[in-house]
C-alpha cells in the first residue's frame, strides 16, 4: 500500500510540475484583448466627434453620386449619400478605401495635394493617385476593449479629414493634424 500510495504522489507531483511549465506557454500564445473596430465590407455611417448629428455626406443634385461631389456634413437624413463602405487595402498598416456605399468606386478623395486646407470630394479610386485616396484610419480612443473614435489621414501627404462646423452643408476638407475634435470621426455600422 505504501509503494501505491508513492506512485500515486510521485504521479501528481509530475502532472503539476507538467502542468505549471505548460501555462505559461499557453498564455504567450493568448492575443490581448484589443479590439479596433473598424467595421469593413458593410454599410456605416461616419459622424464627427466634434459636432454628433453631423454625419459625413456626400453633396450632390443628381439623383447619384458622381466624380468630384463634395464633401460635407448633414443631418441624419437616411438617405444612401450617408452611407459609407470602408474596404481593406493593407491591413498591417491600417490602410483602407473609405467609398460611397452605393457607388463604391467612388471614394474619399483630396482635390489639392498643396494647399493648406484641401477640399474633400470623392472620385474614382481607379483613376486616382493611390496617394490621394488610400487612408490609414487610426485609433484615437485609448481604449485596448473597443474603439468607434477615429482619425482619418492621408499618410502620404499628412492630412486629416478636418469637419468646418456642424452646419448642414458645412465642409470637410483635408489639413495638417491640429489635435481638434473637428478631426475625430465616429463609424457605426447602419
Amino acid at each position: 500500500m505504501r509503494k501505491l500510495y508513492k506512485r500515486i504522489m510521485t504521479v501528481c507531483l509530475s502532472l503539476a510540475l507538467a502542468l505549471s511549465m505548460a501555462v505559461p506557454a499557453m498564455a504567450a500564445e493568448v492575443e490581448p484583448l484589443a479590439i479596433l473596430d473598424v467595421p469593413t465590407d458593410t454599410k456605416v455611417h461616419i459622424t464627427s466627434k466634434a459636432y454628433p448629428s453631423a454625419y459625413l455626406n456626400v453633396e450632390n443634385s443628381a439623383t447619384t453620386v458622381q466624380a468630384n461631389d463634395p464633401v460635407s456634413v448633414w443631418h441624419n437624413t437616411g438617405d444612401d449619400s450617408q452611407r459609407w463602405y470602408i474596404e481593406t487595402v493593407n491591413k498591417d498598416n491600417r490602410w483602407y478605401r473609405v467609398g460611397c456605399f452605393n457607388h463604391t468606386d467612388l471614394t474619399l478623395n483630396i482635390t489639392n495635394t498643396a494647399a493648406t486646407q484641401s477640399d474633400c470630394t470623392v472620385y474614382p479610386w481607379h483613376s486616382n493617385a493611390t496617394s490621394d485616396y488610400v487612408i490609414k484610419i487610426v485609433d484615437e480612443s485609448g481604449s485596448v476593449i473597443v474603439s468607434n473614435t477615429f482619425g482619418f489621414v492621408l499618410p502620404d501627404y499628412v492630412k486629416c479629414m478636418s469637419a468646418s462646423g456642424a452646419d448642414d452643408g458645412n465642409d470637410v476638407y483635408w489639413r495638417a493634424p491640429d489635435g481638434s475634435q473637428s478631426q475625430l470621426w465616429d463609424i457605426t455600422r447602419g
